[in-house]
């Protein structure tokens, strides 16, 4: 679950997310990078000769790519998807996001910079021993 403090606090978090992920992928050095394109493009060539057409089978394939990779196709999938096309919020997370939002609003609850909430986040998911 992505932690936000209401739809208005939302997007620069996702711009600091997105901001970051694409440090990451500029980071990866052209030799890797074209050789991610080319596993990209047989696990591609494997969908379609395989006859692989479920969002599940590719999401299957997908995830089996590292880490690193996984990262790059998701930058490569987002830059190829049109705002109008972002699927909105169900209204369960509207109203989290609007009650944490709120909370934060009236000084309930404190924000946390940006490092804190990465390394918090990275050592939670086992990425910095």
């Amino acid at each position: 679950m992505v932690f936000t403090l209401g739809l208005r606090h939302t997007f620069p978090l996702w711009q600091r997310g997105l901001a970051l992920l694409q440090f990451l992928v500029v980071q990866t050095s052209f030799a890797s990078f074209r050789a991610v394109s080319k596993k990209i493009s047989v696990v591609r060539s494997r969908w379609y000769n395989s006859g692989m057409t479920t969002i599940h089978e590719i999401l299957t394939a997908a995830q089996s790519l590292p880490s690193t990779e996984r990262a790059q196709l998701i930058a490569a999938l987002w830059d190829n998807v049109s705002p109008a096309d972002w699927v909105p919020p169900d209204a369960q997370w509207v109203n989290e996001a609007n009650r944490r939002s709120d909370a934060y609003d009236a000084g309930e609850m404190t924000g946390a910079p940006w490092a804190e909430v990465r390394e918090r986040a990275r050592r939670k998911a086992g990425l910095d021993g």
